[in-house]
This record gives structure tokens, C-alpha cells and sequence, in this order.
């Protein structure tokens, strides 16, 4: 029969144990490794993320700037538009429209600009002029 000592028994009930335990390093080893890719691809889908955040941001701030632009836009249009309809709807007297040419044209303004501020046409500019030199005597 074959006697084992303390000594040997304990060497042949440990080579199981250190067994068990190196797998389960390895594996674990496996698990980290498996992981530490796992967070590799995380942060670089993060990076990317933020990056797309960041272009949307930059979108956004365009299209409120847009907005922003349009609504003023809209609102200088309106106000040109009042104003507008306000000289269309009650027409200067014959004097007081002539007055106006004339001290527009003696402001050294050309008969162009003239006719822009008024919205006429270059040659009713050149006409009415004419007509205020002939109808309001210089002074």
C-alpha cells in the first residue's frame, strides 16, 4: 500500500486548486482584454459623437443667426413698406412736391438719387425738376 505524507498530500490536493485558479486568471485576463477593446471602440464612438455635436451646434447657431436675419429683414420690409403707402396714399400738393424737388436738387443730390428716394423713373425726376426750377422763382 501506498502512504502519503501530510507534505505530499497537500502538494496532490493543490495541483487541482492552482489549476482552477490559473484558468479562471486566464480567463480573466481574457475578460480585461476583451473590455479594454470594448472601451477603445466606446471612446472613439464618443470622440465622433462629440464631433457631430459639435457641427450641429454650429448648424444650429446658423440657422438661428438666419433666423434672427430674416425676422429683422421682414421687419424692415414692413416698415418700408407703411412708409410706402404712406406717401402713396396722400400725395404732396403740386407746391409742397415741387418745393421738395427743389431743395433736393439744390442739396447737389443727382437726379438719379432723386428719383430713388422718390421711386420714380430717372426721366419723371429730370421732368419735375425742370417743373419746380420754372414753378418756384430762386431766391
Amino acid at each position: 500500500m501506498i502512504t502519503f505524507g501530510i507534505f505530499e498530500l497537500s502538494t496532490i490536493l493543490a495541483v487541482p486548486v492552482i489549476m482552477v485558479l490559473l484558468s479562471n486568471i486566464h480567463l480573466q485576463k481574457k475578460k480585461i482584454l476583451f473590455l479594454d477593446n470594448k472601451i477603445e471602440t466606446l471612446q472613439r464612438d464618443l470622440f465622433q459623437l462629440e464631433e457631430k455635436y459639435t457641427q450641429l451646434e454650429s448648424k444650429v447657431e446658423t440657422n438661428q443667426n438666419f433666423e434672427e436675419n430674416l425676422k429683422k429683414a421682414s421687419i424692415t420690409t414692413e416698415l418700408q413698406q407703411s412708409r410706402l403707402n404712406v406717401h402713396t396714399s396722400q400725395p404732396a400738393l403740386p407746391k409742397e412736391r415741387y418745393q421738395y424737388i427743389q431743395s433736393l436738387s439744390k442739396s447737389d443730390m443727382s437726379e438719379q438719387d432723386i428719383a430713388d428716394i422718390l421711386s420714380i423713373s430717372l426721366q419723371e425726376a429730370q421732368q419735375l425738376i425742370k417743373l419746380s426750377r420754372l414753378a418756384m422763382p430762386v431766391h
